[in-house]
């Protein structure tokens, strides 16, 4: 009997210079902050679609996964496994990021009033409201796409 060889899978990552262009060309997403705590965090698709504000530390530059955005499009409020419950730190640029989007985020909330649902995720949409797995994938791919950058998997 002949066995089969799995194939090792390569892990491909984007250049600096790949980062960059792709930051450049998400800058008008409403998923922008997503994408930069994806790409500077390695956080899982529901990890960082579950972060709220709570979850960063601006003092010492961190951020820590608590819960998570199931594949069902609802909160867990556990990590996937204690090993992903954990602290990550950040760079100036993410922390930066993170001060203007929460300065948009008040805006809205202000705007808004009480039709605002503050759930203290950072990634919401215009209403508070969760940002669903696919919603925030294909906005990715749209990015990805505009961008001229090599799709990479680990971000799907």
């Amino acid at each position: 009997m002949q066995k089969y060889l799995k194939r090792k899978k390569t892990t491909r990552i984007w250049t600096e210079e790949e980062v960059k262009k792709f930051l450049l060309h998400s800058q008008e997403s409403p998923y922008h902050i997503g994408f930069v705590l994806t790409i500077t965090t390695g956080f899982r698709l529901g990890e960082v679609l579950g972060l709220r504000w709570q979850d960063v530390d601006f003092d010492n530059h961190t951020v820590t996964s608590n819960q998570t955005l199931g594949n069902d499009n609802k909160l867990k409020s556990s990590a996937k496994t204690n090993s992903s419950k954990r602290t990550i730190p950040i760079p100036n640029e993410t922390v930066e990021e993170l001060r203007k989007h929460k300065i948009k985020i008040n805006k809205d909330k202000l705007r808004l009033g009480s039709a605002y649902r503050d759930l203290d995720l950072i990634n919401c949409n215009d209403f508070g409201e969760i940002v669903k797995r696919n919603t925030f994938r294909e906005n990715l791919v749209k990015v990805i796409t505009r961008a001229d950058v090599k799709k990479l998997n680990s971000m799907i």
